[in-house]
Parts: structure tokens; sequence; C-alpha cells
């Protein structure tokens, strides 16, 4: 069955012939599962209301914002910081084994919003990265300092909200099937809930994602996102990390202000699970 969006709801009409081909009215047929399943709308109400329909256009608008900002502050970055640097970037990200970089690489959706919004050049190698831009800069702050005055504030916004935000790991607590995510961030020990605005995800309650997320308006919006994720069977690699990280900070719950501090370590423990997983070790032989 193909999927049907809200957009089609409207134009299919209640008493048209329902798309399932089961020779029914539509509104005696899948009109209900449509609206539940695909929409998390109410099965008397035929349609979004008003208000649903802004916060989703609201939603959008900043999901456009945000790529066309990216490939904006992209272009930016090989002028401000030099063609060298998003190598150095990538290099810092996957360590001594850094593969060719590759654009369809499932890392990318992790790699990117990281190199924009929180490397900076202290990461790695300053000797190949342009002199003139302070090392404690980011390509979202370098941006912001060259455009700032002619951006729209909405532009600002988002990029003020996208700066810097930790990276850390996502527990899936409630598969989605409508607007929301729950997550458990296993390092903060906090509860989340994560605008998604979309319909059915591939995940599992207990699945665990590596990314981030900022806070904008009235939404929590992903910003990095892992595409592969990390198994439940995993968790506790993650939650000796968060001990590790207690122990040398002397403190007993982590902040993101901490976390900051420990991305090149949670990108390490990413990168690591997710290669076992993808390649796990031969079992070992036993004499009998």
């Amino acid at each position: 069955m193909r999927h049907v969006s809200r957009e089609d709801i409207v134009k299919i009409g209640r008493n048209a012939p329902c798309h399932c081909g089961s020779g029914k009215k539509y509104k005696k047929c899948c009109l209900k599962s449509d609206q539940l399943a695909g929409n998390q709308l109410n099965p008397e109400q035929p349609f979004p209301s008003p208000i649903i329909q802004g916060l989703d256009a609201k939603f959008e608008n900043y999901r456009t914002l945000e790529a066309d900002l990216g490939e904006a502050m992209f272009f930016h970055s090989d002028v401000a910081f030099g063609k060298e640097a998003f190598r150095v970037a990538w290099k810092d990200f996957c360590g001594d084994d850094a593969t060719q970089f590759d654009p369809e690489l499932t890392l990318m959706t992790i790699f990117m919003p990281w190199y924009l919004y929180n490397w900076t050049k202290k990461h790695g190698d300053e000797t190949v990265v342009l002199k003139s831009t302070p090392a404690e800069t980011t390509v979202a702050e370098s941006f912001l300092d060259k455009y700032g005055e002619q951006l729209p504030p909405e532009e600002i916004a988002l990029l003020k909200a996208a700066n810097r935000r930790p990276l850390s790991f996502f527990e899936i607590k409630e598969v989605p099937r409508g607007m929301a995510l729950r997550v458990r961030d296993i390092l903060l020990e906090e509860d989340i809930e994560i605008d998604i605005r979309t319909g059915a995800h591939p995940i599992d309650a207990g699945d665990i994602l590596f990314g981030s997320h900022m806070h904008i308006d009235e939404f929590v919006m992903t910003l990095a996102e892992s595409t592969d994720l990390v198994w439940p069977n995993n968790r506790a690699a993650i939650v000796g990390m968060r001990s590790w990280i207690k122990e040398s900070t002397g403190t007993a719950k982590l902040t993101e202000g901490l976390l900051s501090g420990y991305e090149i370590e949670l990108i390490d423990l990413y990168l690591e699970l997710i290669e076992q997983q993808t390649n796990p070790p031969p079992p070992k032989l036993h004499n009998t």
C-alpha cells in the first residue's frame, strides 16, 4: 500500500473509492488508519487543525533553513579556514584510521553538523588551516561574525541554537508513530521528546542513536543524527563511558558543558561500537 500524506487525504475525499482497492468508500475503509498511522490526527477530524498546520510549516521552514545554511557555511569554511580544513576535520573525526572522504558514507549525517557547529582548529593540525581564524572558533561562529548583520532573525536564531550542541547517545524509549520521538539521554540521564514531524521510522525501542539536538522556539529538533544505530546490547559500554567521564571530572551528574569537552572520545566510542557490530570478531575456539 502506498504512503498516504495529509495532502492525499484531503484530495481523496471521504466518499471516494478507497485507494487500497477494496471497493469500499474511503471513509468506511482506510481513512482512520491513514489519519492515525501517518498523521496522528483525531479519527473524528479528517484534516489537521490550523495550529498543527502552522507548526508543521514552521518546522519544515527551519529544516529548509538548516539545509540552506549548511551549504552556505560549507563554502564559507573554504574561505575562512582554508580548503584543507575539511580534510583536517575529517581526520579529527575519524582518527588515525580515517578512510577517504565519501559524501555517500552514512557518517555524513553526524560529521557534517559536527564540522559546521562543533569543530575548531584546536581539535587537530592547525598548521594547514588558515591562521587568520581563531583556534576556538566554529564554522558557524565565523559565518555569523561575517554575515550576521545581513541574515534574517530566524537564520540567526537557528545558527545560535545549533552551535556547539554536544554529542550524546539517545536510547529510544518509545517507537515514534507521530510527531515526537521519546528518548533517554544515556550520558546526561535525562528524558527528552524530540520533534520529528514524520511518519514511520525503522527503529525499535531500545535502539540507540548517536548525535545531537537543538532547542529552537517550541521545537526540540535533531541536529546530528546517526544513520547506523547502536544495538541495545552495547548500552553497557556507553554507561561505562559515562562513569569514566564522571570519575575524570569528579562530578556526580554530567552536564552538556562537560560533554562538549569529550567530543572526540564519544565519537571514538561510537565508531568502535559500529565497527564491532559490522565486523564482529570471530568466535574463540576452545579445546574439548
